[in-house]
């Protein structure tokens, strides 16, 4: 995905369902969070940008890594993705409105 300011704020419904199979991506940052999320559940590797040394260096660490752990990798996305967390989350932000509102 192009890193552009639109996609800064975006996520990609691809992501969450790819991780959710417990299959590793490989994406460029700048797009939305995905960067920090493959980082954190260890979900794949990032490109920072397209120069040809980025590229070689991501090839290089699949193939020095150890298999992927897709269990590992499911997890992460039930973690991240779980629409319980998706409610509570939600819920967080509506109540700090409401109640924000009624103090005023």
């Amino acid at each position: 995905i192009k890193p552009c300011f639109s996609k800064l704020s975006s996520s990609p419904t691809k992501h969450g369902e790819i991780m959710a199979m417990g299959i590793p991506v490989i994406t460029n940052s700048g797009v939305g969070d995905v960067k920090e999320i493959v980082e954190k559940y260890e979900a794949g590797y990032v490109v920072d940008d397209f120069t040809t040394a980025a590229l070689e260096n991501v090839i290089r660490q699949i193939i020095k890594n150890e298999p992927v752990k897709k269990e590992h990798i499911r997890n992460g996305a039930k973690e991240f993705y779980s629409l319980d967390l998706a409610l509570e989350r939600y819920q967080s932000v509506y109540e700090k409105i409401f109640n924000r509102k009624e103090s005023v």
